[in-house]
């Protein structure tokens, strides 16, 4: 009965002191909105102070979790019996690259990464900027400057200016709202003056109605026209 009893207590004893031989393991990061994950559970941002039993254990870093494609940072951590474990981790600021134009295609060597305007890791020091019509270009990004514009050289054929840009545009669209409220305004007037030709029969209401619905028929004509015109110059572009 006394042996039982003893080995309960070692028992106890070996379990306590297990759970004692916990180790004190600090995390940091540089980035105040980036979570800290131990084994795919997150632990908390910024910063983590917690214990952790001995073994290997798998650290991830997200810098912002609320941002698509974040910058990730993967590493591996062993805890060992009777230590403190501090590790810092420090995630690099990526570069703004433009194009003038934008779209350009963005290759490392042979390989596409991607379309101006674009977010490049500092690690990168070369890439190969083109763009159908313009000319191809290496390009040395610039070390400590977060905002880079590269200006790619036309070599293709000048284009012909859009109907929309000229001002023939701009002329014919005016004259449209013109032809247009001149059409609803003497429509209106004609309107009125045969109502009061049918309340009075005097004939000079009638004679107005006619010239009224005359001259907002010709502005209407003329409105279709204009509009033709646009339209067709428009679907030219």
């Amino acid at each position: 009965m006394i042996r039982n009893i003893l080995n309960i207590i070692l028992l106890f004893a070996t379990v306590i002191f297990a759970q004692e031989k916990k180790n004190n393991v600090f995390i940091y990061s540089n980035e105040p909105n980036s979570s800290i994950y131990i084994n795919d559970q997150i632990f908390g941002l910024d910063s983590v102070s917690t214990f952790l039993q001995p073994g290997s254990y798998i650290i991830t870093l997200k810098k912002d979790i609320y941002e698509w494609n974040s910058d990730i940072i993967s590493d591996t951590i062993l805890v060992i019996d009777n230590t403190v474990l501090r590790e810092s981790y420090s995630f690099k600021n990526k570069i703004y690259l433009e194009t003038s134009p934008e779209d350009a295609y963005i290759k490392i060597g042979d390989k596409k990464i991607g379309h101006s305007p674009l977010f490049l890791n500092p690690e990168i020091k070369q890439i190969n900027l083109s763009k159908p019509g313009f000319q191809s270009k290496i390009y040395d990004i610039k070390t400590g400057v977060p905002e880079q514009n590269v200006e790619l050289k036309f070599v293709g054929t000048e284009q012909k200016q859009l109907f929309r840009n000229t001002p023939w545009f701009k002329v014919l669209l005016g004259t449209a709202l013109v032809l247009g409220g001149t059409a609803a305004y003497y429509k209106i007037e004609a309107d009125n003056n045969y109502d009061r030709y049918l309340e009075t029969n005097d004939q000079q209401y009638l004679d107005k109605t006619d010239s009224y619905d005359t001259i907002s028929g010709l502005a209407f004509g003329v409105l279709q026209i204009n509009f033709g015109f646009i339209l067709y110059y428009l679907l030219s572009d």
